[in-house]
């Protein structure tokens, strides 16, 4: 199906909601999957003019469509189920229960593990539309944004979509968007796109789930709410400053913890929050062309994040690779972007696996 295709199937399940439809959202509890959740909710609102009756900010795990929400939904009288950059693709059983009384649509930019696309199911990755976006280029956010603004106008909420595109390492694809955005709104893009005020924003709401782990639906009810960009950063998002500021210490000082090799940048660290995916991230936007891995420890477990802006390295292929045969290990993510975990006392064979292999021949 093209991009047409979708838009039109998306303005028909629109079309189907009533005031008297009762919508639930599940959402990622990162800060693409919050700002997309908020994304859906304010479509939903001009578009059929009611609020979801539920929403679940999920923890980076399609697992929470299980049997029993699918119970839930239906003893709660659930018409409509909306998802946003969460492969619910993977739960086909869950799904097929929920057709018989349940209109679903799902906006993703992960693998594609399933096409589920069925008369009752909207499935929507940018790898069924189109090939010259990377699917984790086209994230959440910006792919919500793009579809309902094809059917009402969504512009108002374009600072929020950048809040995601931020977030996801999006901002070379869509650097033309963001700039846009910020000229709308009389901010500047600057060299480091983190530095402007939507940019704080993206910072403070992935610190918050960080600061305020099981609690990101105030995150999501601060962000709906806040009419502007100035709101949002003097909501319930500000709260995360501590955070921020032992993030900027490392991104600071990040020298101290390093191993240079090649183009291989290897940082361990053992901060007070869990910020290495962050912290990754951030350094990754100043240094698009080094290897960024970064192992944080914390309670006798090595979370690592890599990532590689450059897409010169397949990330997610090098940290399943260093984790092989590694007991009580796993691995995964995108090119650019990807994490693990292992046992703290395998960091040593982690290390020299990850080094060898990212070694200059």
């Amino acid at each position: 199906m093209n991009w047409k295709g979708f838009v039109r199937r998306i303005n028909e399940f629109a079309g189907t909601i009533k005031k008297n439809s009762k919508v639930a959202i599940i959402c990622d509890s990162d800060p693409d999957g919050i700002s997309s959740g908020v994304i859906v909710t304010h479509a939903l609102r001009k578009k059929a003019g009611i609020l979801p009756s539920i929403v679940i900010p999920a923890s980076h795990n399609a697992d929470v469509l299980d049997m029993q929400l699918v119970s839930n939904f239906r003893k709660n009288g659930i018409t409509h189920l909306i998802s946003t950059d969460l492969s619910l693709d993977q739960k086909y059983a869950e799904l097929k229960k929920l057709e018989p009384f349940c209109k679903i649509l799902i906006i993703d930019h992960h693998k594609l593990y399933r096409d589920v696309n069925s008369r009752k199911i909207i499935l929507v990755k940018p790898q069924l539309f189109q090939k010259k976006i990377d699917p984790s280029q086209y994230c959440a956010s910006k792919l919500s944004y793009d579809l309902f603004n094809e059917i009402v106008d969504m512009g108002e909420y374009d600072w929020i979509a950048v809040i995601g595109v931020l977030a996801d390492s999006n901002f070379k694809t869509w650097k033309s968007f963001v700039a846009k955005t910020l000229r709308r709104l009389g901010l500047k893009l600057g060299k480091n796109p983190f530095t402007n005020a939507l940019g704080r924003i993206c910072n403070l709401m992935a610190y918050y789930e960080i600061y305020s782990p099981g609690k990101v639906g105030k995150l999501y009810d601060a962000l709906r709410k806040a009419g502007t960009y100035k709101h949002a950063l003097n909501s319930e998002i500000r709260k995360a400053q501590k955070v921020n500021d032992e993030v900027e210490y490392y991104l600071k000082n990040y020298r101290r913890y390093a191993q240079f090799h090649d183009e291989l940048l290897l940082i361990r660290i053992k901060p007070k929050f869990k910020i290495g995916s962050i912290v990754a991230t951030r350094l990754s936007n100043r240094l698009e062309h080094t290897t960024i891995v970064i192992a944080q420890e914390m309670k006798g477990r090595m979370f690592v994040s890599a990532r590689r802006q450059d897409f010169k390295v397949a990330v997610n292929d090098l940290l399943e690779q260093s984790v092989k045969e590694i007991k009580e290990s796993s691995a995964g993510g995108h090119i650019p972007a990807a994490g693990a975990r292992f046992p703290t006392e395998k960091y040593d064979t982690f290390s020299e696996r990850i080094i060898e292999k990212t070694r200059k021949k």
